[in-house]
């Protein structure tokens, strides 16, 4: 995450962000029947669809949310309690479930986390219920769990509710024929308000998760309608969008959509025909030294094609970033890769960087990380004395 934070890429930030927080804490299996252990009396009565205590304590005033966990409306619904639901939205819950996080100072909206349970696990009746009795259709995740899920009868009942895909929807799922209705409908003027930000278009927001999902015609309908110069900065987060393989991430990967891994690189290629292959991200970070380190899920191969293009494109290995005060050949050392050394120093790297501080030589880091092989490689194109 520290890597990724580093080179501005702030979306996967924010994914590894909430992986890592539900490996911190993980969420017990529910029970088949009966209360979980610890729960609060109030969640117990819910998970056993106990209506008349839940009755009894709203007539005595004392029917809350507990304290920690999830709410009543989400556990109704993880509990496939559809008429517990019911039940806790006519005694007046908020069916979008707005409640203080645990540590917060302020109130937290949960933006609707029952609903997005239900469109995470197909729960379509319940959605229903919620969505009647006032939930917001296009609360966090709802319409995308729905399109990435492939639950056309949930995409449906969340438009009947005035749910909206976002731009960045088919971008992700590389879902061609959405990005054009998309596109047309901005043509027409009847683009539904919500699929872009106030003040941005569609090729705006589609560009980067196109870009990142490997999404060819999409990206290419989108840079149609881009004007950007080539030393734009912009470009630099769109460049290096393919090579973090969206699709391929081993937690976003689903066999519901089980894509080829061929496309990231000709959308590289086309995004690289569009700008300088040498424009600096934040840190002075180019995307050399992005590719040069890139993500473990990124195999060698794969790895290498995308170094090979920049360089053919004039990408320099002596740029230095402003963080490690590194080329991307230290990057390479730095991260352990081994395939992506070897083609730099053949097409001329220097080995030694005499120019570099001690610390931040390709030698230096090699070793501080303990790569014997990339060290060993190293000393055989070193100058002989």
């Amino acid at each position: 995450m520290v890597m990724a934070a580093e080179r501005g890429y702030d979306e996967v930030v924010d994914i590894i962000r909430e992986q890592e927080l539900k490996r911190e804490k993980p969420e017990p299996e529910p029970a088949p029947e009966g209360a979980e252990p610890a729960m609060e009396p109030v969640a117990a009565a819910v998970v056993r669809g106990d209506s008349a205590w839940i009755r009894e304590r709203h007539a005595e005033g004392a029917l809350r949310d507990p304290l920690t966990g999830h709410g009543l409306l989400t556990l109704a619904v993880k509990h496939d309690r559809p008429e517990m639901l019911e039940l806790l939205l006519e005694l007046g819950f908020d069916p979008d479930e707005t409640r203080r996080e645990a540590g917060a100072d302020e109130v937290v909206h949960s933006w609707g986390r029952p609903l997005q349970e239900c469109t995470q696990s197909g729960k379509l009746a319940m959605a229903e219920i919620l969505l009647a009795h006032g939930a917001d259709a296009n609360a966090w995740a709802c319409v995308w769990n729905a399109y990435r899920e492939k639950d056309a009868a949930m995409i449906e009942l969340l438009a009947r509710y005035g749910g909206v895909p976002n731009a960045m929807t088919p971008g992700y799922l590389r879902d061609t024929e959405l990005a054009a209705r998309m596109f047309a409908q901005e043509d027409a003027g009847t683009l539904p308000k919500g699929t872009v930000p106030e003040g941005r278009t569609v090729a705006e927001e589609i560009l980067d998760p196109a870009a990142s999902a490997g999404s060819v015609d999409i990206l290419r309908m989108a840079l149609e309608r881009i004007t950007w110069p080539r030393d734009d900065p912009r470009w630099w987060r769109i460049l290096a969008s393919p090579l973090c393989f969206w699709n391929h991430i081993p937690w976003i990967y689903s066999q519901k959509w089980d894509l080829e891994r061929s496309s990231y690189l000709p959308c590289f290629t086309m995004v690289l025909d569009r700008c300088d292959a040498n424009i600096r991200g934040r840190f002075g970070i180019t995307v050399l030294h992005y590719a040069a380190a890139s993500y473990n899920w990124v195999a060698p191969e794969e790895r290498v094609a995308f170094i090979r293009i920049l360089l053919d494109r004039g990408a320099r290995m002596d740029a230095r970033d402003e963080l490690l005060q590194s080329t991307p050949l230290g990057w390479a050392c730095r991260w352990g890769r081994l395939e992506v050394a070897k083609l730099m120093l053949e097409r001329g790297a220097d080995p030694v960087e005499p120019d570099a501080e001690l610390w931040a030589t390709p030698h230096a880091w090699a070793g501080k990380a303990g790569h014997k092989a990339i060290d060993a490689l190293l000393q055989e194109y070193a100058p002989r004395k």
